[in-house]
């Protein structure tokens, strides 16, 4: 059976804006773009970090620790960053969000806090590169592609990653 929705506008305060009925698959989308492939999920994960918490482990020892999870260029780009826990905190959050995406793609196992890193793209978008187990599991698994929105406010900061074939 086919879902029928009606369209709606956010112009003005009526919405939905009366109009006829549009047909939407409950199996496909209604759009069809070929800038973008289709993509199979393989896993996705999503996690909230505390960042009173990571103040305070950065206060007990703050080297030893960046060094135990970041890779030395997040620790380059948090250091610059007004409130570099906040940052940090964000970079904790993809990483588990990322482990947990690997453990629902099927991966048994741990990885290593330094084999998942954030980057940044020139205009700021972040991205996820992997290395050494890490690396592997994204070929093994016919992963394409890893996508990751981070956020963070001055007491929390939460990360979502998908992975795609």
């Amino acid at each position: 059976m086919m879902a029928v929705c009606r369209p709606f506008s956010v112009v003005g305060s009526r919405f939905p804006v009366p109009g006829p009925r549009l047909p939407i698959s409950s199996t496909r989308l209604p759009i069809s773009d070929p800038r973008f492939p289709p993509m199979t999920p393989v896993g996705v994960g999503i996690d909230v970090v505390d960042v009173a918490r990571v103040t305070r482990m950065l206060a007990r020892n703050s080297e030893r620790t960046l060094a135990r999870l970041l890779t030395p260029g997040e620790c380059d780009y948090c250091h610059t960053q007004a409130g570099p826990a906040r940052h940090v905190a964000a970079r904790i959050a993809a990483k588990e969000a990322a482990f947990k995406a690997f453990q629902g793609a099927g991966a048994r196992g741990p990885l290593a806090w330094q084999e998942v890193e954030v980057c940044r793209e020139p205009h700021g978008e972040p991205t996820l590169a992997f290395h050494e187990r890490a690396a592997q599991l994204v070929r093994e698994l016919g992963i394409t592609r890893a996508m990751v929105s981070l956020s963070h406010s001055d007491t929390q900061a939460v990360a979502i990653v998908l992975l795609l074939s």
